[in-house]
């Protein structure tokens, strides 16, 4: 652990961070313009009848007159009437009238800046410091704004380059192989992310993948033993700077157009060593070449797959060497099976992120003040679940049964009431089973509401309001900015003080730094920094909605480690831990991360057990959890309330099962068309053996069918007499 540290040649760490961009800013602020105002010239015309206009816009802005056809030109000449005037440029809002010409017109056009993006609230206020850590991101991001595309560029090769200055290319990957066998031993000297998947080229000529786009990544070669290969998500799903898009290759004609890693690639070569030789593949397996951007292409007619790469002397890209066709269909292998890949992805624009992060008309604090106002608002926000209705059982319809040719009348009728029965005692377990779904979704509705109004009173209090605002404006950091890190580090022996730059991966922010560090460290200190065992914690303080440095911590990757196991801890979540163990598969204290592991699957099981059956699932499968003596004290309460029921339940049962007798009240439970509880009541007039009359007293505001008779007050009916209960 290293002393807080201060800007060279300061005093104070109180140096404003928006300081940095006080130019840009300025240069913002008075490019803003007012309304527009035409001016007219005196009342002219030319020889034809024609009118001269000429637009007077801001330097960059493009003009269009949209109701003609002829491009707009400075003093064109126009007839008398009404002409739609567009004027744009980028980061400013568009200009769009008509205006009425019937003179020769100077109309003065002054744009707005564009208005920054629509915030509900600035929850920036809330932020009182963010720390920017390292986060060990793979690509650094550079925007191409005359293209409007977002290049990915491997961060180990932008790092190499900008820390040690190289003067010679250093031979990044040294690939063996014997024979015709593919090249198995790959000595990568840096951290290599490689495409792996197939790829086809369709007529717009852009790379379209399958859905196995996969990446890898070789990390670097040590003890003299080739590169460990893991995998790195897909192309199409790849997570850079806390944001997950879709990228792809470039074309050829957008790497021609503008490469930007192109001022690093020459300082890289390629070796590859072999015994096979093809007159068709030619010598490219027995080469040193410097580092190909993409090792595919079409050229002409012979839709040959092609290396481009530069030269050795750096002269240009060229094309030598056919890859292995796959098939007539034109997709080929891009491995490193028998090819290299190497990903430089790119994506245009597509989240509403990007509009902040890669905006080149806002500030790095503007851009923090809005990313972490979107994020805040995004975290607080609170939705409903939607939980489908069950749907409704539809009752048997009864058929009508038809007399038998030698069937007696006394047989027929008994066939029919007994069908009848039969079909009542169905839809009643209908209606059962009806009532009890309605009765579940109306539990999962309440419980959802409560959920929902107790989350919403906790996000609408202050201290989570802060609290969250706080982690989205660290989040924001990394969105925008990427990794800290130090190039230029010389060390003052006398002093017994480090200068450095610090600058971020992406978006160019650069701040030159000093640590203190003893001479009897100093050495190690310094190599420790170059291979990033040692990485940069920045602090920042904000006062008065505006950054300022305060501090910088360098800790090592064991230290992060122990960081993300502690906030591991504190979520105690299964998926935390197996991402944890994702992330840093070696960690020397893994035994103790799967056992929280397994703690928290546990944990998470026994929350979801709610049933009995699911509690005893879990008591079987746990038995050792220590979560399991609660279940088992869980499953007696549950266990004992169900007797209670049955107990409930036969004492009820008894009482439908028990003699009428004239001029007792009796009642019914039942249900309505929209599935309403109800108990009905009635008074017994006759008694005929098992039957008995009834005359409806009260079906509680309700006119429910009942054996095919609707009832109402006073309706008489016969039923059995153990379809009815004695009324207490």
């Amino acid at each position: 652990m290293f002393a807080v540290v201060f800007f060279a040649g300061c005093a104070t760490t109180q140096e404003s961070y928006s300081a940095l961009n006080e130019r840009t800013s300025k240069e913002l602020h008075d490019s803003v313009k007012t309304i527009p105002k035409p001016r007219q010239t005196d009342r002219t015309q030319t020889k034809n009848g024609m009118f001269k206009l000429k637009v007077d816009a801001p330097k960059g802005a493009v003009v269009k007159i949209m109701n003609i056809k002829p491009k707009y030109k400075d003093d064109m000449e126009l007839k008398k009437g009404k002409y739609h005037i567009v004027v744009t440029k980028k980061g400013y809002e568009k200009f769009d009238r008509w205006i009425q010409l019937d003179q020769d017109t100077v109309y003065v056009v002054k744009l707005k800046k564009a208005a920054a993006p629509k915030l509900e609230r600035n929850y920036f206020k809330y932020v009182k410091r963010i720390d920017w850590d390292f986060a060990n991101e793979r690509f650094s991001l550079v925007y191409d704004e005359k293209n409007h595309l977002i290049w990915g560029l491997q961060s180990a090769y932008v790092d190499y380059v900008k820390k040690n200055h190289p003067k010679k290319p250093l031979v990044v990957l040294e690939a063996y192989k014997i024979g015709n066998k593919y090249y198995r031993r790959m000595y990568f000297k840096l951290d290599t992310i490689v495409y792996e998947g197939y790829y086809r080229r369709d007529r717009s000529k852009y790379y379209r993948f399958k859905d196995n786009n996969k990446l890898a990544i070789y990390y670097k070669a040590k003890y003299g033993k080739p590169s460990i290969k893991k995998p790195y998500g897909t192309l199409a799903n790849l997570e850079v700077n806390e944001q997950v898009a879709s990228w792809r290759i470039p074309t050829f004609k957008e790497i021609r157009r503008n490469n930007p890693f192109k001022k690093y690639q020459k300082y890289f070569a390629m070796h590859f060593d072999s015994t096979f030789y093809s007159p068709n593949y030619g010598e490219l397996m027995q080469r040193t070449f410097g580092l190909p951007v993409l090792m595919t292409g079409y050229y002409g007619s012979t839709r040959g797959g092609y290396v481009w790469a530069y030269r050795k002397d750096h002269s240009g890209l060229y094309t030598r060497s056919y890859l292995q066709r796959i098939n007539s269909m034109g997709v080929w292998e891009m491995s490193l099976k028998n090819n290299l890949a190497f990903i430089l992805p790119v994506r245009k624009i597509s989240t509403k992120y990007d509009k902040v992060i890669f905006n080149t008309h806002y500030t790095p604090q503007q851009k923090l003040s809005y990313l972490t106002s979107m994020l805040t608002q995004e975290a607080l926000s609170v939705r409903k679940r939607n939980i489908p209705k069950p749907k409704k059982i539809p009752h048997v319809v009864a058929k009508k049964l038809k007399r038998g040719e030698f069937e007696k009348s006394g047989d027929f009728q008994k066939r029919v009431a007994a069908y009848r029965q039969e079909i009542a005692a169905k839809n009643k377990a209908i209606d059962k089973k009806n009532a009890q779904a309605m009765q579940e979704y109306s539990q999962k509705l309440a419980a959802q509401e409560r959920r929902y109004q107790k989350l919403l009173k906790h996000n609408s209090q202050t201290q989570t309001i802060a609290q969250t605002a706080s982690e989205m404006a660290n989040k924001a950091m990394r969105m925008i900015f990427g990794d800290p890190k130090f190039t230029d580090v010389v060390y003052d022996a006398d002093k017994e003080v480090f200068s450095a730059t610090l600058y971020s991966s992406s978006n160019d922010l650069e701040m030159r730094v000093q640590i203190p560090v003893s001479i009897d460290k100093a050495k190690k200190f310094k190599t420790d920094i170059m291979d990033d065992k040692l990485v940069p914690v920045v602090r920042f303080e904000v006062r008065g909605n505006k950054l300022h440095f305060k501090s910088l911590k360098i800790i090592t990757n064991e230290e992060k480690i122990e960081n993300d196991l502690s906030g591991a801890k504190e979520k105690d979540t299964p998926q935390v831990y197996r991402e944890f163990l994702a992330e840093y598969p070696d960690y020397k204290g893994k035994k103790e991360v799967e056992r929280l592991l397994r703690n928290a699957i546990e944990k998470e099981a026994y929350d979801k057990a709610n049933t009995l059956g699911e509690l005893k699932a879990f008591v079987k499968k746990y038995p050792h959890s220590k979560y399991t003596q609660e279940a088992k004290s869980h499953i007696q309460k549950i266990e004992m309330e169900k007797r209670r029921e049955a107990e409930a339940y036969a004492k009820k049962r008894a009482a439908y099962n028990a003699r009428k007798k004239v001029g007792e009240t009796v009642c019914k439970d039942g249900t309505t068309a929209f599935v309403l509880s109800i108990t009905m009541k009635a008074y017994v007039e006759r008694v005929n053996g098992d039957n008995i009359q009834l005359r409806i007293a009260d079906t509680e505001g309700t006119s429910p069918y009942y054996n095919g008779v609707r009832l109402y007050k006073g309706t008489l009916i016969w039923d059995r007499y153990d379809n009815w209960y004695k009324c207490k």
